[in-house]
């Protein structure tokens, strides 16, 4: 998984949380309406209202913990209408229904005030102009619910909202609005400046041709491991491969051949190695291995494995292809050239020794000196194999 999806995932889970806990707030709310409603004098129909609304965000919130798969939008689009509603009821009601009811003026003023919270919400809910669009809708309803009472002296309730106070609202409705579609869109301007760092982050550490690590992204990994390695007392083994013959191929059949030749060769690589071992191109036609928690003997073992698989199969076109290897393991005071220095050593050796083999390092500092032990088989004088298999 990429930076960017892990980021957009936690982005969501935490839209998640916030819809929910909203949600909650709101059912608090409502509740805390309906008892004060019916500890006060209220008319019916307000806590009937009251009483709906309270029900409608219990059910809804029982709903999306039931219900783990609903989408965040659906849940910010169930949210987002559930305050609207209450927002205009108590709007329309107070505006046109309560009478001389000053708690219901009380109610129109304090959700004017919180119409910018709703416009925050819907730039937290949704992205881009669909944001902008519902954050337009919701100061439209409040105009048009607003718009009879303030220009045409409709009136149902002893309150009067004047035009001038109705501007000024508008303004900071309109304001808010143009505030938080900057903020979104630096937020997608941002997202995609991460995408693009992430995307040449993954170009500088990926090898053009074959997909794998390439050698600044080992060296890191090298750094890491050795690091862990020498503080924590872990094994750790470098295996160092190299095509044999790779020059006499490329004169031979061309470099286009010999490079789906090193393409097919890394993806057999990376299907014979753990998860948690990282398998890079060095340069050329030589090919790293990482492999932490492996000791000695399974680092040789691994090397076999990985020179028979190689060995054994026939390549792009039937071609036959040999590998050298050489490994080291991690030892205390080790650092990464040393590591890497030991096995190439041991890689050197692996080729002076007639190459298609596998040669451990003994710890000698002298790249060819010493004694190491060594597996495979003695590769034959000549150009590589092209003849196909009869089965191929």
């Amino acid at each position: 998984m990429s930076p960017s999806q892990r980021v957009w995932l936690d982005v969501e889970a935490r839209r998640r949380r916030i819809f929910l806990a909203l949600l909650a707030l709101g059912m608090f709310g409502a509740i805390a309406g309906v008892v004060g409603n019916l500890l006060g004098p209220a008319p019916e129909f307000v806590i009937g209202a009251s009483g709906l609304i309270a029900f409608v965000v219990l059910g809804g919130v029982a709903v999306l913990f039931g219900v783990r798969r609903i989408s965040n939008q659906k849940l910010g689009m169930a949210a987002l209408g559930a305050g609207s509603l209450l927002a205009w009821g108590t709007l329309f009601y107070g505006l046109y229904l309560a009478g001389d009811d000053l708690g219901a003026a009380e109610g129109v003023l304090t959700i004017l005030h919180w119409v910018p919270v709703l416009l925050v919400f819907a730039f937290l809910a949704f992205d881009g102009t669909f944001a902008i669009g519902v954050a337009g809708g919701l100061v439209a309803s409040v105009l048009l619910i607003i718009g009879p009472h303030v220009w045409f002296g409709v009136r149902g309730s002893g309150m009067q909202l004047t035009s001038t106070f109705v501007v000024q609202l508008l303004v900071a409705y309109v304001v808010t609005v143009v505030g938080l579609s900057f903020f979104a869109s630096l937020q997608r301007t941002l997202a995609a400046w991460r995408d693009t760092a992430d995307e040449m982050r993954t170009l500088a550490h990926t090898d053009a041709l074959t997909g794998l690590a390439n050698r600044r992204a080992a060296q890191e990994v090298l750094g890491r491991e050795v690091a862990r390695a020498a503080r924590y007392d872990r094994d750790l083994a470098v295996l160092m491969l190299d095509l044999d013959r790779f020059k006499v191929l490329n004169d031979t059949f061309g470099h286009p051949v010999g490079d789906r030749l090193l393409v097919a060769l890394a993806e057999r690589l990376r299907a014979h190695v753990r998860a948690s071992d990282v398998v890079a191109r060095w340069g050329g036609e030589e090919f790293v291995v990482v492999a932490p928690e492996t000791a000695m003997p399974f680092s040789q073992q691994l090397g076999e494995q990985l020179r028979l698989q190689i060995a054994q199969g026939p390549f792009l076109g039937g071609h036959r292809i040999t590998v050298s290897v050489g490994v080291a393991s991690f030892r205390g005071g080790d650092d990464v050239d040393v590591l890497i220095a030991r096995s190439d050593a041991a890689l050197y050796q692996a080729k002076a020794s007639g190459r298609n083999r596998v040669v451990v390092d003994d710890g000698a500092d002298a790249p060819a000196g010493g004694e190491a032990s060594a597996s495979g088989t003695a590769a034959p004088d000549g150009p590589p194999d092209a003849t196909p298999r009869p089965d191929a």
